[in-house]
């Protein structure tokens, strides 16, 4: 991985085995969590039976540094009120520095409150996640 935390991607779709893959999409069936890994023809036709408006991750930069993402989410809507987007994407690295400080966070509400107080708290909690990971993302590589 060079310095600026870009990465190529470049996987075959898993639907057709031919083209490149531009969208990755999780979805949940049944409890189970199916990756998929689509061309832009593909994604297409998915998008018809699963109405998503999920933007070319190409087109778009890591929401922390800047770099280019290797994955991308539709915000929840106490995300979507911090970051005022319908989606955020991040490079490999972002992505690992937030999955474990939220992790770290989450471990910390406690059992006993409604999940609308959860909810609440996760919203509260955004911005400073998002800081601390921008933060995390400007020091220089160990």
């Amino acid at each position: 991985m060079s310095s600026d935390n870009s990465e190529e991607i470049t996987s075959t779709c898993t639907r057709c085995g031919t083209n490149t893959v531009s969208h990755y999409i999780c979805q949940f069936t049944n409890g189970e969590k199916e990756t998929l890994e689509l061309c832009d023809e593909c994604a297409t036709d998915w998008n018809k039976k699963e109405p998503i408006p999920f933007p070319d991750i190409r087109d778009k930069t890591c929401y922390y540094c800047n770099a280019q993402p290797v994955s991308g989410s539709m915000n929840q809507p106490w995300e979507k009120k911090v970051r005022q987007e319908d989606f955020h994407f991040s490079c490999s690295t972002c992505f690992q520095n937030y999955g474990r400080i939220l992790l770290e966070w989450i471990a910390t509400i406690p059992k006993d409150i409604s999940p609308e107080e959860q909810i609440e708290r996760m919203g509260k909690a955004i911005e400073k996640i998002d800081e601390e990971v921008r933060l995390i993302s400007r020091k220089p590589a160990q």
